[in-house]
């Protein structure tokens, strides 16, 4: 590989076995790091699977705060950055092996799908037209591949981690899929946006606008992974010491808006990043 997969993780020892093993059927071996505030099994069963799995400590309570030790980790010139409840089509690796050989821009985007099953009550119809609304061929944008040592790194919740200065573009097919809602019960996704709206106000509610994509997948690619995350189990969830009104504003962000309300509203806040993006990059994010 021409490239590292570098998963930051913490508290997933639920479903991180079942990641791991998934990346090693496709032959993978990613490193994993882990948060050093991990409270769960995470690091000993990456150890028993056989892993590499090493500490880190984050500044903040979000990933991005983390990415700026990256090169004291990784030796190759890119990584391949996934979090863990996310996993990458056959054709994403297969793309990003060959692009980081002949890329010049800095940085590689892809498309990002989100799963849920059917039964997810959060689930909503807003990501369907979102999808047609914006370039149809890249679908809640991310910028996950990178030259680690030649980014300038932000600390910054909700943002590649790093000034993005130029980015290519991957082609449609090459994605990664979001199992946020499948290895998390609605209350633990609750309680998830809870946590960034208290690190920074507004990043929990950016987060409720469309919360499940009701897009089917045309592949069947993923079923297998998908039933595993599936079985885990759920915790119950207590907000213990949370403000109950910021408890209230996710909630409320979360029902009481009706799809296009909540549509509309995620389309602005896209047109603002697009008026933040240096004019040559305003393509990535264009409006149809």
């Amino acid at each position: 590989m021409n490239f590292r997969i570098v998963i930051f993780t913490r508290d997933s020892a639920r479903w991180i076995g079942i990641i791991a093993r998934a990346y090693r059927r496709l032959g993978l071996r990613p490193l994993y790091l882990v948060h050093d505030k991990t409270t769960d099994a995470t690091s000993s069963i990456l150890r028993e699977l056989g892993e590499d799995a090493r500490p880190i400590s984050f500044p903040k309570n979000f990933v991005e705060s983390g990415l700026s030790q990256l090169p004291d980790f990784v030796q190759e010139e890119w990584v391949l950055r996934m979090d863990d409840d996310e996993f990458p089509s056959r054709r994403m690796i297969d793309f990003t092996n060959r692009a980081v050989k002949r890329t010049r821009e800095q940085a590689i985007a892809y498309a990002r799908l989100g799963a849920a099953p059917d039964s997810f009550p959060l689930q909503s119809a807003t990501q369907e037209e979102l999808f047609d609304q914006l370039a149809p061929f890249h679908h809640d944008p991310q910028v996950r591949a990178f030259r680690h040592r030649d980014v300038v790194y932000k600390d910054d919740i909700h943002t590649p981690g790093f000034v993005l200065e130029s980015v290519r573009i991957a082609p449609s097919n090459a994605y990664l899929v979001h199992f946020h809602n499948i290895v998390r019960s609605p209350e633990e996704v609750i309680a998830k946006f809870v946590r960034y709206e208290i690190e920074k106000p507004g990043s929990g509610t950016y987060c409720c606008g469309a919360t499940v994509t009701t897009r089917k997948f045309e592949t069947r690619e993923f079923d297998a992974l998908a039933r595993e995350l599936g079985a885990i189990e759920h915790p119950i969830v207590e907000m213990k010491g949370v403000d109950p009104e910021i408890e209230q504003r996710i909630r409320n962000a979360l029902s009481q808006q009706s799809p296009m309300s909540r549509n509309e509203e995620k389309l602005a806040r896209i047109r603002e990043r697009i008026e933040a993006v240096p004019k040559p990059l305003r393509g990535f994010f264009k409006l149809m």
